[in-house]
C-alpha cells in the first residue's frame, strides 16, 4: 500500500461533512442564544385544548350571568303577585260591614263565625234547647275581657237557644252548635248591644264584639 494514500482517505473519514457541520452549528446556535424563546409550540391538539377551554369558560361565565337574570325575574314576579295578593286582601276587607271578618256567615245577619274546633253532631243547638257553655266576652277595638265564666263562680253560663234574652249576634251565632264545638262569634254593634252599650259590663256604645263559646252540653226543652 501507498502511505501517502492512505493518509488521504484517513484524513477524508476524520474531517465532517459540512452538511452534518450546518445541522449541528444552528441547534447550537439556537441553544445559546439568550434572545430566542426555546419554548416549543403548541401542537395542534395542544392548541384546540386550550381554546376549548377557553370556550368553556366564558359560556360558563354566561352561563351564570343568564342564571342571575332569571333569579332577578323570579324575584320581581314574586313580589308583584304578593303585591296584587296583598291589594285584594285590602279591598275584600274595606268592602266588608263593620265590625265583619272573613268566617261564616249567618244566614240573614252580619254576625258571622269561626269553627276553632269541631264537636260532635249527635247533638246540635237549635231554637228551644238548654245549652251549656264555657264563654269569654272581648270588645273587639280594644281587646279588654268584660266576661270569662271560667273566672265566674257561678261557673258555666246555662241558656235557652231562641227565647230572645240574649243579643241576637250571640243566639243566631250559637244555632247550629255541635256539642264539644269551639267556636268564635263576630257581632257587629247592631246586632250586639248597639247604641246603648251595657255600662256595667263596660262595654260603650256601637262596640263589636267577640264571643269565644265552647259548648259543654246540649239538652231538649
Amino acid at each position: 500500500f501507498n502511505l501517502g494514500s492512505l493518509m488521504q482517505i484517513d484524513a477524508q473519514f476524520a474531517k465532517p461533512s459540512p452538511a452534518k457541520m450546518d445541522a449541528l452549528d444552528l441547534l447550537s446556535d439556537d441553544d445559546d442564544d439568550p434572545g430566542v424563546d426555546n419554548a416549543a409550540e403548541p401542537s395542534e391538539p395542544d392548541a384546540k385544548r386550550q381554546k376549548a377551554e377557553f370556550d368553556f369558560a366564558a359560556l360558563k361565565h354566561v352561563g351564570y350571568a343568564a342564571d342571575d337574570d332569571e333569579k332577578e325575574e323570579r324575584s320581581a314576579a314574586a313580589a308583584s303577585l304578593q303585591s296584587s295578593f296583598s291589594h285584594l286582601q285590602d279591598v275584600a276587607k274595606a268592602n266588608l260591614p263593620s265590625g265583619r271578618e272573613l268566617g261564616l256567615a249567618v244566614p240573614g245577619f252580619d254576625t258571622t263565625y269561626i269553627v276553632l274546633k269541631e264537636g260532635d253532631p249527635v247533638r246540635i243547638v237549635s231554637e228551644g234547647c238548654k245549652v251549656i257553655v264555657h264563654a269569654v266576652g272581648v270588645v273587639k277595638k280594644s281587646g279588654r275581657v268584660f266576661w270569662a265564666t271560667r273566672d265566674d263562680p257561678r261557673g258555666p253560663h246555662l241558656f235557652l237557644s231562641g227565647s230572645g234574652k240574649k243579643v241576637v249576634g250571640w243566639e243566631q251565632g250559637c244555632m247550629g252548635m255541635r256539642i264539644g264545638e269551639t267556636r268564635k262569634l263576630i257581632i257587629p254593634s247592631h246586632e250586639g248591644y248597639g247604641a246603648s252599650g251595657l255600662a256595667e259590663w263596660g262595654i260603650l256604645p256601637h262596640a263589636d264584639l267577640e264571643f269565644t263559646i265552647e259548648c259543654l252540653d246540649i239538652a231538649a226543652a
